[in-house]
């Protein structure tokens, strides 16, 4: 489970309960690229960030958080995220 807060053109998204170790998936509402920050991952665990954009998939890669938890990525516009973990 996650919260976060959207401002300009920053999502941060943080642990509820501590580490978040479940799929992610939210939508981003802005015209114009923006900047995504996830707090409180599994640190140095793999995950493959899907970006679907107008309802078809835009970018898929396979990413790895940082030691220290955090996951870091632009989005392009208004787009649908979807975090899973490998």
């Amino acid at each position: 489970m996650t919260k976060g807060v959207s401002i300009d053109n920053w999502i941060v998204l943080f642990g509820n309960k501590g580490t978040i170790d479940s799929d992610v998936k939210y939508d981003v509402k802005n015209k114009s690229n923006t900047t995504n920050l996830l707090l409180d991952m599994k640190p140095e665990k793999a995950y493959m960030l899907n970006i679907i954009k107008g309802g078809s998939e835009f970018s898929k890669q396979r990413v790895v958080v940082s030691k220290e938890g955090t996951l870091f990525f632009t989005a392009p516009g208004s787009s649908r995220i979807e975090i899973t973990p490998l």
